[in-house]
C-alpha cells in the first residue's frame, strides 16, 4: 500500500482494495463524507494529478488477526508536494490509522481505513 501510494500507482492501489470497501470518512454523525469502491478511482486520480511528489512513511504498531479478518494499526508520516498557481508547496503531518482487511480468495484486501 505504501509503495503504491508513493509511486501514485493507481492500478496497484485498486488491486489491494476489496469490492466491498466502505469508509465513513472518520465521522459518524453524517454520511456526506462516506465513500466506497465507486468513489475511490476518482479520489486516486485526483491524488495522482494534483500531487507532484508524495512521501509516506509507515510504522506498524499492532496487527490483530481473527480468522479471515485483520486489523492493522499504524502511524504514518506524510508529505506531499503540489502547486498553488506556479509555486510548489508542501503539506506534511503525522497521524495514526487502522486498516481493516479481509481474506478474499487467499489474498488480503482492504475493506476500510484508507
Amino acid at each position: 500500500y505504501r509503495s503504491a501510494l508513493v509511486r501514485k500507482d493507481i492500478g496497484s492501489l485498486q488491486r489491494l482494495i476489496s469490492e466491498r470497501y466502505y469508509d465513513n470518512g472518520a465521522t459518524t454523525d453524517t454520511t456526506r463524507d462516506d465513500y466506497g469502491t465507486d468513489e475511490l478511482p476518482e479520489l486516486f486520480e485526483l491524488m495522482a494529478q494534483h500531487t507532484d511528489q508524495i512521501k509516506y512513511d509507515v510504522t506498524v504498531k499492532n496487527v490483530e488477526i481473527k480468522e479471515d479478518i485483520a486489523w492493522v494499526d499504524y502511524e504514518f508520516k506524510y508529505a506531499y508536494q503540489y502547486k498553488v498557481g506556479d509555486s510548489p508547496t508542501w503539506d506534511a503531518g503525522l497521524d495514526v490509522n487502522r486498516l481493516e482487511l479481509e481474506s478474499e480468495d487467499g489474498e488480503w484486501k482492504i475493506v476500510s481505513g484508507l
